[in-house]
């Protein structure tokens, strides 16, 4: 099976850099982006149930969520294993598509606030 992964140019003064297991964003930039904006990463453990993070922008900070890929069902999962009537999606398209529609929610590491945002403008690095 092939998998795509989706990238997409946002203005050009936009610097991002990448340092092992997360994404960063210059301060200065994070204001030219909007929240809701993201990409889709290969996820720095290499696990093959695990391929991908999709790390999104919400109030200045990063979230990065695991995208897990299910080898009985050949579809792509968001977050931690274990979880009742999960999203499963058949495609990366598929589920950027469902999550600039349907909110996604997001969980602060530290202090485990839930936030809710839809996706928005993707990112290119």
């Amino acid at each position: 099976m092939i998998h795509s992964v989706i990238y997409f140019t946002i203005p050009k003064m936009t610097f991002i850099s990448f340092l092992p297991q997360l994404f960063f964003l210059s301060s200065v930039y994070l204001n030219v982006l909007q929240d809701g904006a993201f990409l889709i990463r290969y996820s720095s453990d290499k696990r093959p149930h695990q391929p991908y993070t999709l790390a999104v922008l919400y109030q200045q900070k990063v979230y990065n969520i695991p995208i897990r890929f299910l080898e009985d069902s050949q579809g792509y999962a968001l977050g931690k294993e274990g979880k009742k009537n999960e999203e499963v999606f058949s495609s990366l398209d598929e589920m950027i598509s469902y999550h600039k529609n349907n909110q996604i929610l997001l969980i602060d590491s530290k202090s485990q606030a839930k936030h809710t945002a839809n996706l928005t403008q993707p990112v290119r690095y």
